[in-house]
């Protein structure tokens, strides 16, 4: 019990160094230099390649360290799901932090906990957790648009109906509508302030933040300029389509509450119960890691458990 109270502390103090480190490369006053580099470095013959012309010249100027290097080679849109998750690390840092819990984790595991052989599993599901960190803050950021977006359609519509231009009401959206939503049309309406056209900055905006709701509102807005008709109208049936799809899906949390909760305790219970079992009586669980059967047991437990999650997440995953 002490010895793994002691581990917990020293990895506790391992991982705030880590942290501190990484904060070394956090944007400082650059927070949309990806973006400017996409454009930069744009290809001439029309071809979408921005996020690895982008992540090329952020390693050639040595932007990134190896570990970031690392990360961009694994996952070339690193760079820009970071920035859609509003998490305030480059992908020097983010490399960085992966790269030393993976190490302190393992080593950790090796000095101070039994049943050595998994200690390489340890220091990679250590390693996860940075990523499963900027993928739940990028969801969560991202449904935000649709959550601030049916208000702001409203304050459009309301705009226009007092006789303002379109170009107002982004200005006006951007001063009262709240984080991130704001600060997107506040940088479509300064796109178009220096000259470039409102598709191509309504398109630019649809790309940084992939929301489907601020597709649709991106083309509906094209699609009128095109051929014309009521804008007013346009934006007021899709604020009333985003309110509705929050009421349907609403209800789809609540009646897939239960199967939620259920999977929840069917997927905590084997491990807690492992963990109980090693404090109360640990010569009966160690079974399951010395003998060649109980090392099949645990494979099978493992594969059972992650087929389980991915059921479970399938039957309550309900798009709308």
């Amino acid at each position: 019990m002490v010895t793994i109270a002691l581990a917990i502390c020293i990895f506790g103090f391992i991982a705030t160094i880590i942290y501190f480190t990484a904060t070394l490369f956090t944007e400082q006053n650059t927070p949309d230099t990806n973006a400017r580099l996409n454009r930069i470095m744009k290809p001439k013959n029309g071809q979408d390649d921005t996020t690895n012309s982008a992540n090329s010249y952020l390693r050639e100027q040595g932007d990134v360290n190896w570990s970031g290097q690392l990360i961009l080679k694994a996952f070339p849109k690193a760079e820009e799901y970071l920035r859609q998750s509003g998490v305030p690390l480059r992908v020097g840092g983010f490399g960085t932090l992966t790269v030393g819990l993976l190490i302190a984790a393992t080593i950790i595991h090796v000095l101070f906990i039994p049943f050595k052989s998994f200690a390489i599993l340890t220091g990679i599901g250590m390693a996860c957790l940075p990523y499963f960190y900027v993928s739940f803050m990028r969801k969560k950021r991202l449904a935000k648009y649709s959550e601030y977006l049916p208000d702001a359609l409203s304050m459009m519509c309301n705009a226009l109906k007092a006789g303002q231009s379109l170009n107002a009401c982004f200005s006006l959206v951007s001063e009262q509508a709240p984080a991130p939503l704001g600060p997107e049309f506040a940088r479509c309406y300064e796109e178009q302030n220096l000259g470039i056209p409102l598709e191509t900055a309504l398109l630019e905006m649809s790309k940084r933040a992939p929301n489907v709701d601020l597709k649709f509102f991106a083309m509906a807005v094209i699609l009128q300029r095109q051929t014309g008709g009521d804008l007013c109208e346009i934006l007021d049936k899709i604020a009333r389509l985003i309110r509705e799809r929050f009421q349907i899906h609403g209800m789809i949390m609540a009646l897939t509450g239960e199967g939620r909760l259920s999977g929840a305790v069917l997927l905590g219970l084997p491990p807690v119960l492992t963990g109980v079992m090693f404090f109360l009586n640990p010569e009966y669980i160690m079974r399951l890691f010395t003998h060649p059967t109980g090392h099949q047991m645990l494979a099978g437990a493992a594969v059972a458990q992650v087929l389980g999650f991915f059921w479970i997440r399938k039957i309550i995953d309900i798009k709308v």
